[in-house]
Parts: structure tokens; sequence; C-alpha cells
């Protein structure tokens, strides 16, 4: 009888868990947990960074709303030498600086950096996310003024160059992703 007493009581204290096997299924749990919120972080990166990328290509529209907005403005009687015009301010070569343009983070609003600090047209310098640099493309020229149309390609930045917080921080252009787009403005 005694036996079968000191039996039972050694069942009973062997149905639960070690500790060591209590502290590797926290380890466990713990390993898990770290993964799957690190792949969360990544996962969310990247649909930032493609969200960005989506916003910059349909950036193009808004220029082009800016570009004429532009070349109503410009100098001239009438709308050829005003896109003679608008095309003296956008560069084909790399020498003298492009018309640039900035836009916000939503991609619904575009000025032009003249235009960027002020207060009825322009975006907060902490709104400030694209940056869009605008060249002729090709030359403008008497052929071009027959086609009736300028032609241009923007180079589309992001981040902005001055970050977020107004000026202060610097973004390293090798962090800056950009987008090419083909543009045409008609008189």
């Amino acid at each position: 009888m005694r036996g079968s007493n000191f039996r039972r009581r050694q069942g009973c204290w062997r149905r639960g868990f070690t500790l060591v096997e209590v502290l590797l299924a926290i380890g466990i749990l713990a390993l898990a947990s770290t993964s799957l919120i690190m792949l969360m972080v990544a996962g969310n990166r990247l649909a930032s960074d493609a969200m960005s990328r989506t916003r910059a290509v349909h950036l193009a529209e808004p220029i082009e709303v800016e570009l004429q907005r532009l070349l109503r403005t410009a100098p001239g009687s009438d709308p050829w030498e005003r896109l003679a015009s608008l095309a003296a301010r956008m560069p084909s070569e790399a020498g003298p600086a492009p018309l640039r343009f900035i836009g916000d983070a939503d991609g619904l609003r575009v000025v032009c950096e003249e235009d960027a600090d002020d207060c009825a047209l322009g975006i907060a310098p902490d709104e400030r996310f694209f940056l869009a640099e605008v060249r002729a493309n090709p030359p403008l020229s008497g052929a071009a003024l027959e086609a009736g149309c300028l032609v241009a390609t923007a180079w589309v930045w992001w981040p902005y160059p001055h970050g977020k917080t107004s000026g202060a921080v610097t973004v390293d252009p090798s962090q800056m992703s950009f987008v090419v787009l083909t543009l045409a403005v008609n008189p």
C-alpha cells in the first residue's frame, strides 16, 4: 500500500511542466512575436514607399496644370510668344537651374518654387514632400513651335530635401527616391 501511494504522488508531480520547459516556451513566444513585429515594420515601410511612388507618378497632371498657369501669366501677346517665354525658363541643358515645383505629401497641390512661400498659393514648409525639376525636352525651335506644344521632362524627388521640420533637417541625397515624367504644354 505504501508503494502505490508513493507512485500516485510521483505521477501527480510529473503532470506539470518543468521550469526549463516553461522558459523555453516563453523564449519561443518572444522570438516569434519579435519576428512578427519586424515583419510588420518592414511591410509598412514597403507600403509607404509604394504609396509615395504612386503619388509621384500622379504629379504629372498637377505639374502640367501649374505649367499652364505659368503659361497664362507669361509675358507675350500671342500664345506662341508666351510658350517661348515659358520655354526660356526651362533650360534643356544641365547648365542653368531648371524650373522647380514643390508638392505636398498627398500629391494634390503643386506650386512653382518661387511661389512656395506665398501665403495664398504656397505650401507650408512642414508640408513639402515632393520636389520636381522640369527641363524642356528638346529645345524649343521653329519645328517645335509648329508642332504646337512644349515637351518637358520632370524629375520628381522625395522626400523634400529640407525634410518635414521647416528646413532644420536635411536629407541625404542617397536616401531620396525619384521618378522621371514626360510632360506636354499646349498654348
